[in-house]
């Protein structure tokens, strides 16, 4: 089915009726799948009813673009709650959607220079080199020469996402009737983080200022690069930045070409990020490999900073605890901490918990982490949900670039320990 573009979409009513169909549906087909479960009923059928489902998410949110694909997607990471058959479809929701024609976003990018685009730019190429549900990006040169990223909103999508996210408010309430979900995650509270995450994406000067800090956060490693911004030309609706050019860290094939240390690049990404969760608690929630880019002197660059949070002094003190706990080998200490930071309901198994636990950090691997998850009494709360989608994007992107690790508790040791000392500069020594 043809993807539709923000400007050319259904009515905000009708959009309402698509959501709140696609939601009565999929918790029909819930119920189906509770009683073929109960009845022990045949395990393809029921996989096919989730796979079914996922691929109904998909097809809605394909058609109707806006905050439904960012839901999408951010169900399709949930493995811990949803099987592989429903999951594996919503992965394929990419946030690649056709972009706005650019005589639609040329009124905005000349609104935002507050003159006319010529008088600032030699030239703006009008086919983006991305464009995803919320925004496109455009290369352009400045009169100087200087090679830009002009990062726009789709038109119409602060409406989008507003008819989207009153409509998923109502969703949020009715996925709170199903106990076998209401259990594990708190869909009111979810609701809520998505909606600030998702209204913080739709400012490029909260974006804008995200990237400035971030700067001040990790300005001290000169292994991490973080494109410049251009204030001038930077509005709510219009980020101008520099122009990054750089290997993707799944293109093994330039990074060997331009002779990168795999290595060192991943040290970088991993000190960047436990620098950001130990020490100031300001994070980049979003390290998938798009937002990764190498440069041809070996340097990281951080990209897209629309999705950021900022964890309390108090909280820091918790995730520190955590790592240390780990290190020692305090599985029993881990469970405590994770119950003071409301991971764990009454009815958990502590002993069933921590031999979980035990067994994700040996072997650092996924499958491990996932089962750890879907433990009976484990609740991810809603506002350390983005984050644990953070802590399983950047194990990926740790994994990409180097594959080869066996080691990962010692890598993870050896990198930890500046963090813990809030001593994350003399990591830079390692360059």
């Amino acid at each position: 089915m043809p993807l539709t573009t923000p400007g050319v979409v259904v009515g905000a009513m009708r959009r309402r009726l698509q959501i709140i169909r696609l939601a009565i549906w999929l918790y029909r087909a819930y119920k189906q799948i509770q009683r073929l479960q109960s009845r022990g009923g045949d395990k393809a059928a029921i996989e096919g009813l989730y796979a079914s489902a996922g691929r109904d998410i998909r097809e809605t949110a394909n058609r109707l673009c806006g905050a439904i694909v960012k839901a999408g997607q951010f169900l399709g990471l949930r493995e811990e709650l949803f099987p592989q058959s429903f999951t594996t479809e919503l992965r394929q929701l990419q946030d690649n959607i056709p972009p706005a024609p650019f005589s639609d976003v040329r009124n905005t990018i000349s609104e935002a220079c507050e003159q006319p685009i010529e008088r600032v730019f030699r030239q703006i190429d009008p086919i983006p080199i991305a464009s995803g549900s919320i925004a496109q990006v455009h290369r352009a040169e400045l009169m100087n020469g200087q090679v830009v990223a002009i990062k726009v909103l789709r038109p119409g999508i602060e409406h989008l996402v507003a008819v989207d996210l009153s409509t998923l408010h109502h969703v949020a309430h009715l996925a709170k009737r199903i106990p076998a979900l209401r259990s594990r995650l708190d869909f009111v509270a979810l609701h809520r983080t998505f909606a600030t995450t998702l209204e913080r994406e739709l400012n490029m000067c909260a974006e804008a200022e995200h990237m400035e800090r971030m700067r001040g956060t990790l300005g001290s490693d000169s292994r991490i690069t973080i494109p410049q911004v251009f204030s001038a030309y930077t509005t709510t609706r219009v980020l101008v930045m520099d122009f990054v050019e750089g290997a993707n860290i799944r293109d093994a094939a330039q990074l060997e070409s331009e002779h990168i240390n795999r290595y060192a690049v991943r040290d970088a990404l991993l000190d960047a990020y436990l620098k950001q969760l130990l020490v100031t608690g300001f994070v980049h929630l979003d390290p998938h490999p798009g937002n990764l880019a190498v440069l041809s002197d070996g340097k990281l660059a951080l990209l897209d900073f629309g999705m950021v949070a900022e964890y309390s002094a108090e909280e820091r003190n918790a995730f520190r605890n955590l790592m240390q706990r780990l290190f020692f080998r305090d599985f029993n200490g881990v469970a405590s901490i994770l119950q003071d930071l409301g991971f764990l309901l009454p009815e958990s198994d502590t002993g069933e918990l921590v031999n979980s636990i035990r067994s994700a950090v040996q072997q650092f691997n996924g499958a491990v982490l996932r089962e750890l998850l879907r433990l009976r009494g484990f609740r991810v709360e809603a506002k350390y949900m983005l984050l644990v989608r953070c802590l399983g994007m950047l194990k990926t992107a740790l994994t990409i670039l180097t594959p080869d690790e066996t080691d990962w508790p010692g890598v993870l040791s050896e990198h930890a320990l500046p963090a813990l000392l809030n001593r994350m500069d003399a990591s830079n020594a390692r360059v």
